[in-house]
């Protein structure tokens, strides 16, 4: 189970897809062209997954003046409370402008039955 805590954007949110396959795992597909990996910071503690980074507006020339500016830039923060996911085995890839998370997810023990036995002193 997941849950998405809402966006934490100042300026501009990356939009992203959260997706979960049969091989038991999340992903997650955060669109942001125009960055590094190092931009990212990646934190999972205590079930809560945190990706912050940002983007930072690229530098105009001495003689260049902006007339319009339709391009994101800024801080962003996005959080994901998961109940069932390894955060040992949790990845972070940045390719061709897409962060991709891959999560998976934990397997529990199906519930049983537990017999109470009779211990003789």
């Amino acid at each position: 189970m997941y849950r998405d805590t809402n966006a934490n954007c100042s300026q501009w949110c990356p939009r992203m897809d959260l997706t979960s396959s049969e091989k038991g795992e999340y992903k997650i597909a955060l669109d942001a062209p125009g960055m590094k990996k190092e931009d990212f910071d990646l934190v999972f503690d205590r079930g809560i997954l945190t990706i912050k980074g940002e983007k930072k507006r690229s530098t105009q020339g001495d003689n260049e003046i902006r007339h319009l500016s339709e391009r994101g830039y800024g801080q962003f923060a996005r959080q994901f409370v998961f109940k069932n996911v390894d955060g040992d085995k949790i990845s972070a890839v940045y390719k061709n402008g897409t962060l991709t998370v891959t999560a998976p997810r934990v397997v529990f023990a199906e519930p049983r039955l537990v017999k109470v036995e009779y211990a003789s002193a």
